[in-house]
């Protein structure tokens, strides 16, 4: 009885000294900026999503869908990170892809204020037309820009956080998930 008593209290010490540990400091700011770029993430997605569903067919529709594809694997990219610090997984929480590129990172950032400025200007241009053909022209142009900074933007987190490039098994689930639907007549 003596030896079952002491073998259960030395057995509650090892497993509690076993158990989960909290994140350290570093892990923890990394993880609360993650998920500043995860609700950056949601919140493209949720008007890629919107753009998506003003466009029915055609070249404007494809680039959204692509837009939307490229904003899915972002946010797929940074929830496994998220989620391997969590679990406290050091070999997935690690970069895959490389080192960090802090200067890579900067410079995607100035490239990404730039085109999101160059945006909002053609916005505003397109706001002033109501139809006809320079309205297609300047919609298809403006929904390139928008693709072309969801790259920019998916470049950006690779080289600031680290994270690996996106896999074709990865880009092909969420291409499903954003494909727009084919209409065909039976």
């Amino acid at each position: 009885m003596k030896k079952t008593l002491i073998a259960c209290v030395i057995s509650v010490f090892l497993v509690t000294g076993c158990g989960p540990k909290g994140l350290s400091a570093e892990d923890q700011k990394l993880t609360e900026q993650l998920k500043t770029e995860l609700a950056q993430t949601d919140s493209d997605i949720s008007l890629a999503t919107k753009d998506a569903q003003q466009q029915s067919a055609g070249l404007v529709s494809e680039l959204n869908a692509s837009r939307l594809n490229i904003l899915q694997e972002n946010k797929q990219m940074l929830q496994q990170k998220i989620d391997a610090i969590a679990a406290g997984d050091k070999n997935k929480a690690q970069p895959t892809s490389g080192k960090r590129d802090v200067a890579g990172a900067a410079q995607a950032k100035q490239k990404i204020d730039e085109m999101q400025a160059g945006i909002a200007e053609t916005e505003k241009e397109a706001a002033k037309l109501t139809e006809g053909v320079i309205l297609e022209l300047t919609q298809a142009g403006l929904a390139a820009q928008k693709q072309t900074l969801a790259k920019m933007r998916q470049l950006y987190l690779m080289d600031q956080y680290g994270l690996p490039a996106p896999t074709a098994d990865n880009s092909a689930a969420a291409q499903e998930k954003t494909a727009p639907k084919k209409v065909t007549d039976k």
